[in-house]
C-alpha cells in the first residue's frame, strides 16, 4: 500500500464433527499520525469486512492505540437462516490488549506478539 496505509488479509477454516466454517476477509489500516516517532503515540483506524462462506458478511471498523485495539463488527445474515432471524444480524464488540497485564519486577518477559 504506502507508508500511511496497511492491508491485513486473513482466512480461517475450522471443523468439528460434520460442522465446518470458512472465513475470509481483509481490513485496511490507516495510520493516523505517521510522522510521530513514538510507536505508543501512533494510532491506527481500521476498515474492512469478513465473509463467512455461505452464511454472512461482517463489516468491521476498529481503532488501535498503544497496545489496545477496539473493534466493532455486525454480522449480516445472507443464508437461508434469514427468516429465523427476521433479517437481524449480530453486533460484535472486541477489545484486545497486547502485553503483560500483571508486571512481575523480578522476571523479564519478552514476547514476539504479532499485531493483527
Amino acid at each position: 500500500m504506502n507508508e500511511n496505509m496497511m492491508l491485513f488479509a486473513s482466512g480461517m477454516y475450522q471443523q468439528q464433527g460434520k460442522a465446518n466454517e470458512l472465513l475470509l476477509g481483509a481490513a485496511a489500516g490507516f495510520i493516523m499520525n505517521p510522522n510521530h516517532e513514538d510507536d505508543v503515540a501512533n494510532s491506527v483506524f481500521y476498515l474492512g469486512a469478513w465473509y463467512r462462506y455461505g452464511d454472512a458478511i461482517a463489516p468491521y471498523i476498529g481503532f488501535e492505540w498503544a497496545k489496545a485495539k477496539l473493534g466493532v463488527s455486525y454480522d449480516v445474515n445472507l443464508s437461508g437462516f434469514t427468516p429465523a432471524t427476521k433479517g437481524n444480524g449480530a453486533l460484535e464488540v472486541s477489545l484486545i490488549y497486547n502485553g503483560c497485564i500483571i508486571r512481575n519486577e523480578t522476571r523479564t518477559y519478552n514476547f514476539a506478539c504479532p499485531r493483527f
